[in-house]
């Protein structure tokens, strides 16, 4: 069992020092990284909510590009984001090794990316009109997108 522990991390070690060396290609060293006082995720419960605040994080760096960028060059911009992030997803999930699921996982968690604004429109115009639904009409399946058991609540 101790050895189990030991060799996780290792292997969590390994992974991370390739993910650095290889970043290192496209810019990323030790000197760019954000200096971090303190560990973002102190535990496997705190995981949804890093990963949500993650995501706020990506997305307002992401928003913050757009106002800067002049009338009409803001959507082919959306899209260029999106192509961006997908191969960040996909890069991420390659460093993990192949028997891992994360790639179907990061597939899913792309096309339950894909349905999220219609969902959050819908509950932002339910909200704004006075409606209360208390469900989410098109994810009833109950499985894990990667998000860490994270489920969407509305």
């Amino acid at each position: 069992m101790c050895g189990d522990v030991e060799d996780e991390r290792q292997n969590d070690d390994e992974i991370v020092a390739r993910l650095l060396y290889i970043a290192g290609a496209h810019g990323v060293t030790r000197e760019t990284l954000t200096a971090r006082t303190g560990s973002p995720l102190a535990s496997d419960d705190a995981r949804p909510a890093y990963m949500a605040e993650l995501f706020r994080r990506v997305l307002n760096h992401a928003i913050s590009d757009l106002h800067a960028i002049p009338e009409g060059y803001r959507a082919d911009t959306i899209a260029n984001q999106a192509v961006v992030f997908a191969r960040l997803a996909g890069f991420l999930a390659g460093q993990l090794p192949p028997g891992d699921e994360m790639m179907r996982t990061t597939l899913e968690a792309l096309l339950d990316g894909q349905a999220e604004p219609a969902r959050t429109l819908q509950r932002l115009r339910d909200r704004d009109h006075g409606h209360s639904h208390d469900h989410d009409h098109d994810h009833e399946h109950d499985h894990d997108h990667g998000h860490g058991g994270h489920h969407h609540h509305h």
